[in-house]
Parts: structure tokens; C-alpha cells; sequence
């Protein structure tokens, strides 16, 4: 499994109609591909070069990298422009696009950044054709075949708990599969003055089917709730379902070419 990652920079004022303000940023839109390195950069190449036709002037990709899971990384600095075409927005301005996982109840959200400032009308996103084309265009690319997301698997079973002590001992009201190691989401679980009891615990200590230790307990004694095993896995996005999106803000970060890591404490 590759997880691809495009970064972006955008700059205002490209044009100089203001001489004196002049502002630039980046941010990163990633996705992951089911196949080898060389199969997911040249995928992920062409959805590059599509998803550069949605940027405005002085927004460009100016780069990938491509990691394999709990393995090494590579990078590659292809360059795509933005569409000359648009005036750009600022770039907190994006859309957010929701589908459904093919082979699981998950739903994706993901949003494209640097949306150009023609297709937004009194706050709201309003594209022309062509634009919501393109961006159909993108996002569809990105779904099915090998492209995945991942997500908490929620079809996990919920097993009813009886109690959980001061000490963090977990008796269930029926035997489960959890092993030690495994995490534990809590769901609905109350303590006995009613106050909610949330988070994830990792199981320590395994007495029986349906009896368990949680390592970090806050020392509540819950009295109500179900817990489920928290895992994560790579979903198939369904494209029939894809959303034509809505506006929204998200936040853009300093520039990638003026990162230079964090700069030690000195004492």
C-alpha cells in the first residue's frame, strides 16, 4: 500500500495589482494507491495533472511523495501550474467532496484547496460547467480500482459491558475475540454519577473471554455502554456516490520551500 501525497503552493497577487501585499503558502492532498511504487506515481501523475486544471494563477503542484506503509519513502518534483485562466480566491477557500466506501459503511471527506474566486458566489460554491467537469473529472479518477482511504473499520461488533472497576477491569456480558494489545473504543459508556466515559483503552491483561484489564483507566467505575475493537483499514471508494461538493474553509501552511525544520531550545 503507497500513500501519495501532491503538495501545493499558492502566491497572490501574481498579476501586482497591489504593490505592496504579496502572500504565499502550501498545503498537501494525499491519497493512498493498493499497488507497487512505480504503479502508484504514474497514477498518481495523471491525477496531478487533472487536479492542476482546477487551480487558479499562481497556484501550482511542485511536487509528490510516495510512502509505503510502515516502509520507506520517495519523492518526485514534477510540476504542474494552475489554470492561467482563473483569478485565484485566498486559499482557505475548498470544496469538500464526500463518497462512500465500496466495501464498508465508511464515508470519505476530502476537500480540494485553492479554488478559484470566479466560482464562488455570495459565500457559496457556484461552478460553471466546465469547472464542475473538472473537478468531477478528478475526483472520479481517484476512486475505484486501487485508490483507497483509510479509516476505524465501524462494522466492528459492539459487545454490551457490565461493568468496569476502579482498577480498570472490563466484564462483558458476553465472551469477545479482544486480545492483549488490542484497543478498546468506549461508546455510550456512563459512570455511576451519569457522566460519559469516552476514548480508547488498550487491553493489558486478557483474565478470560469476557473479562479484560484496561492499561490507563481514569478510575471511574462505569456502569453502562458497549466497547468495540478499534482497527483501521484501507477502503475502495464508490465514484456513483461522489457529492458535487460544498464550500468550506480550511487552513494553508507556510510555504514548503521556507520550511527549515524545528529550530532547537536554547537554554
Amino acid at each position: 500500500m503507497i500513500k501519495c501525497t501532491a503538495l501545493f503552493a499558492y502566491n497572490s497577487n501574481v498579476s501586482g495589482i497591489n504593490t505592496t501585499l504579496r502572500r504565499s503558502g502550501g498545503w498537501s492532498e494525499g491519497i493512498y494507491y493498493d499497488g507497487t511504487a512505480a504503479q502508484a506515481a504514474s497514477a498518481f501523475i495523471d491525477w496531478c495533472a487533472l487536479r492542476a486544471q482546477l487551480l487558479p494563477k499562481g497556484t501550482a503542484i511542485i511536487g509528490q511523495r510516495y510512502q509505503v506503509v510502515d516502509g520507506g519513502s520517495s519523492t518526485s518534483g514534477r510540476l504542474f501550474p494552475g489554470n492561467v485562466a482563473y483569478a485565484a480566491d485566498v486559499p482557505q477557500a475548498g470544496v469538500m467532496l464526500t463518497a462512500e466506501a465500496a466495501n464498508g459503511v465508511n464515508v470519505r471527506r476530502w476537500t480540494y484547496r485553492g479554488i478559484p474566486d470566479i466560482m464562488t458566489t455570495e459565500g457559496e460554491y457556484v461552478p460553471t460547467p466546465t469547472f464542475k467537469t473538472l473537478l468531477r473529472n478528478a475526483a472520479q479518477f481517484a476512486t475505484g480500482g486501487a485508490w483507497r482511504f483509510r479509516a476505524r473499520v465501524l462494522d466492528n461488533p459492539l459487545y454490551e459491558l457490565v461493568s468496569i472497576t476502579e482498577a480498570g477491569v472490563l466484564t462483558l456480558y458476553s465472551d469477545s475475540d479482544f486480545q492483549v494489545g488490542d484497543v478498546l473504543r468506549m461508546f455510550k459508556v456512563t459512570d455511576e454519577n451519569d457522566n460519559s466515559v469516552t476514548g480508547t483503552f488498550k487491553v493489558a491483561v486478557r483474565t478470560t473471554a469476557g473479562i479484560f484489564t484496561l492499561a490507563h483507566w481514569p478510575g471511574k467505575v462505569a456502569i453502562s455502554g458497549a466497547v468495540r475493537k478499534e482497527t483501521l483499514d484501507f477502503f475502495q471508494i464508490n465514484g456513483t456516490t461522489l457529492s458535487d461538493g460544498k464550500l468550506v474553509v480550511r487552513k494553508v501552511g507556510r510555504p514548503f520551500g521556507g520550511y527549515r525544520g524545528r529550530a532547537s531550545v536554547r537554554r
